[in-house]
């Protein structure tokens, strides 16, 4: 799916963009999408279908983020797929460690005034901000 596609859903479908509503209506349309048609035993089901397929995709990674017997060799790509897919739907590159970064000043307690160019250590923008002197 690409966010072209989600944005036309949002776009047509107004109560798909209540929470509520969300996974109902992304597993129809994603059906729809593939050609599958909607029986009332599936629509019935969509919230707990698209429930435990996100909560099994969860445990998946952490399970083998903990066993690293278990990963495959393709375990290693799954960084450098995830930031080329990212960057395919427009994120800026090193978006990650840009709100890691500001997660953590935020979390210091310290006074921070906004970014402040003061390198630009990637060579694509400035990552690094100044404390309030």
């Amino acid at each position: 799916m690409t966010s072209h596609q989600v944005k036309q859903w949002l776009t047509e479908y107004a109560e798909m963009r209540q929470r509520k509503n969300k996974d109902k209506y992304l597993f129809a349309l994603v059906l729809k999408h593939h050609g599958i048609e909607l029986t009332q035993q599936l629509k019935a089901k969509a919230h707990d279908i698209m429930g435990d397929l996100l909560s099994a995709d969860r445990q998946w990674r952490k399970v083998l983020e903990e066993n690293p017997e278990l990963r495959t060799e393709d375990y290693s790509d799954g960084e450098r797929l995830s930031q080329e897919y990212q960057l395919g739907l427009g994120y800026e590159p090193n978006y990650k460690q840009d709100s890691k970064i500001l997660e953590r000043v935020s979390a210091s307690g310290e006074d921070w005034h906004s970014p402040t160019c003061v390198g630009g250590e990637y060579g694509h923008t400035c990552k690094q901000v100044k404390p309030v002197t």
